[in-house]
């Protein structure tokens, strides 16, 4: 009886979708897409990041010019770099607009084979995912915040994140294993 019951209670957990408060009315959301960029380190920075022998941050510090990258001429970092072209560039856009620059630069430089023909992008479920946790972080932190689904959140609109890659005013990424990565929000997975 008792295992029947654990597992009654573990399907509700699973099974219920949450609920969204918004403006103080309820849509129901199961999770949220994101399109994803990845600046991807060399096998070789992969294989020296594992062995302990580099670091993630140091991997990223000279990222093109450590990957002899011949797509850009110049540095990721910094003035005049990749990264502040992007922030720039996607600052006072929203929704679609946004979108559409975002999958300029998603086309131009992305490393991940996972965005090719993936219209919707990643799908971030509410609950446990199978992401890599520091992805999963900065998915969920340009979403909206750690509080998100919280019921004292009755102002958040979450049709407001689809189009946004900031987490404040600073545009968001995330380092792993395999590089760098800048996530914008696409869509809501919804019941």
């Amino acid at each position: 009886m008792k295992k029947f019951l654990l597992g009654f209670v573990l399907l509700l957990i699973v099974a219920t979708p949450a609920i969204v408060l918004t403006g103080c009315g309820t849509t129901h959301v199961n999770g949220f897409y994101v399109r994803a960029i990845l600046f991807g380190f060399s096998e070789d920075q992969q294989r020296l990041i594992y062995e302990g022998e580099l670091t993630r941050e140091d991997a990223a510090k000279n990222l093109f010019a450590q990957n002899n990258d011949t797509r850009v001429t110049r540095p990721f970092w910094g003035t005049g770099g990749v990264f502040e072209e992007m922030s720039g560039a996607l600052r006072d856009l929203t929704g679609q607009s946004a979108l559409n620059v975002f999958n300029q630069f998603l086309d131009r430089y992305n490393d991940d084979p996972g965005m090719v023909n993936n219209q919707n992008g990643y799908l971030i479920p509410l609950g446990d995912s199978w992401m890599v946790a520091e992805f999963d972080h900065l998915a969920r932190r340009v979403f909206g915040g750690p509080n998100l689904w919280s019921p004292a959140e009755c102002d958040f609109n979450p049709h407001n994140s689809i189009g946004n890659a900031f987490i404040g005013d600073q545009l968001g990424y995330a380092i792993t294993d395999f590089g760098i990565h800048i996530v914008m929000v696409s869509g809501l997975s919804t019941r």
